[in-house]
């Protein structure tokens, strides 16, 4: 149903949300099948630990909070220069949605203070907490999601460590503040830095979203986060993706984690729009055959000449059960004192191996139950036989068909689209 969302965790456009946060790369994993209650034609969610991953990878290679900053300091009389050395930051959901939290240990650092007495006040450590929420921004055609810190001001909330405090607190008393106070000024300084100097803390790289008649394209993101408060506290960063301007959809409609045990992320496809829109044109073409004689999301609704040169393609339905590709389908044919039908099954698996998307039919299962009349079988015994191949080149018809209907829509039109370069490191 166009309501069911089944999980595949193989789609290659949105690489850029599972290989990479600022240039990471996350691992796409398979899930269980959901049904939900709104309208999104994919859902893709990243775990918290693989938040954490890639936020301290990204740290550790300058593409982040830069390791340390020199802040003027200039506040309640004390006019100086804070040095802070910064260590990885950690990111957390336990927040209202779509806030996050990043936490931003500080050590070694100290404060220069010039007046009103000249004095550098060090080994200082403690914690910077920064609360904002992630949204998704557009510049020109492309989207990212982003804590922007000019979007209203952030939660700063700073906290020196107990040794820290020991330092500062005899200072601090003759000069006639409390720690507290201290604490808050460096919070101003620091929110002064994130909005003049940082800016904002870009969590994907930029996606192309385009309003074309490509089902294979993006068309709009929604970005919003899942605060699980139960013991498992599965928190995790949820995107909504519509591939067409007619597509629904509220991303706020997903309130709980469906990353799977084990996993540390996930994707998920709209049935409907992977039937109709991806599949069902592309078969249609495959066949020869006008898009009109498919019904939504994927069933032949006429009959037509069999490909493969024989016989009639009565029926033909593809389904997702799982997380695979259900194809069903009948051909039938006749001749003089003899009549067959096969009906046939198959199922499409996608995979990840080599780097690339792989998509593969298992074996047909076929059941043909063929008519004769009595001169028939006294005739000859090897019409069974014969109808037996003419199904055999049917239904491997029908199969590279579809595999190549799949192919060309999740694959191939995937790595057309410029994703090839990005896939050198996907396990």
């Amino acid at each position: 149903s166009r309501n069911s969302l089944v999980s595949f965790a193989l789609f290659l456009h949105f690489w850029t949300f599972l290989r990479k946060l600022r240039g990471m790369q996350a691992l796409p994993q398979f899930s269980k099948t959901f049904t939900f209650v709104f309208f999104i034609d994919m859902l893709v969610q990243i775990s918290e630990n693989e938040l954490n991953n890639q936020l301290a990878t990204a740290f550790l290679a300058g593409d982040t909070f830069p390791p340390s900053i020199s802040v003027p300091v200039n506040t309640g009389g004390v006019v100086g220069t804070a040095d802070l050395n910064f260590n990885t930051p950690v990111a957390d959901l336990d927040r209202p949605r779509p806030r996050m939290g990043i936490t931003l240990p500080f050590s070694n650092s100290q404060l220069q203070i010039t007046a009103p007495l000249p004095l550098t006040i060090a080994p200082l450590g403690g914690t910077i907490v920064i609360v904002d929420s992630i949204v998704m921004v557009t510049e020109g055609s492309n989207q990212f999601a982003t804590m922007d810190f000019n979007d209203g001001a952030p939660d700063v909330t700073v906290v020196f460590d107990a040794a820290s405090v020991a330092l500062l607190e005899p200072l601090l008393n003759a000069a006639g503040l409390t720690i507290e106070q201290a604490q808050n000024m460096m919070a101003g300084v620091v929110l002064t830095q994130l909005q003049t100097s940082i800016g904002r803390l870009d969590l994907t790289p930029p996606i192309p979203v385009t309003d074309d008649e490509d089902a294979t394209t993006v068309f709009d993101i929604d970005v919003t986060t899942v605060n699980d408060t139960t013991a498992l506290d599965r928190d995790c960063i949820s995107f909504g993706v519509r591939m067409a301007n007619d597509s629904g959809g509220n991303i706020n409609g997903v309130t709980s984690s469906m990353i799977p045990t084990g996993s540390e992320s996930m994707v998920m496809m709209s049935n409907f729009w992977l039937l109709a829109r991806v599949m069902r044109p592309r078969i249609a073409d495959s066949l020869g055959r006008p898009v009109t004689d498919f019904d939504t999301p994927l069933r032949f609704n006429r009959n037509i000449p069999a490909p493969g040169g024989q016989g009639t393609l009565t029926n033909l339905e593809a389904r997702v059960i799982g997380n695979r590709i259900s194809v069903t389908g009948r051909a039938t044919d006749s001749g003089t004192g003899w009549s067959a039908v096969s009906n046939f099954s198959f199922f499409i698996d996608l995979g990840l191996s080599d780097d690339a998307i792989t998509v593969t039919a298992t074996t047909p299962v076929v059941d043909t139950d063929v008519d004769l009349a009595w001169w028939v079988w006294l005739a000859s015994l090897g019409l069974g036989g014969l109808f037996g191949g003419i199904v055999g080149a049917i239904v491997a018809a029908v199969v590279l068909a579809i595999v190549e209907a799949v192919a060309e829509g999740i694959a191939d039109g995937m790595i057309s689209d410029g994703i090839s370069g990005s896939l050198g490191g996907l396990p």
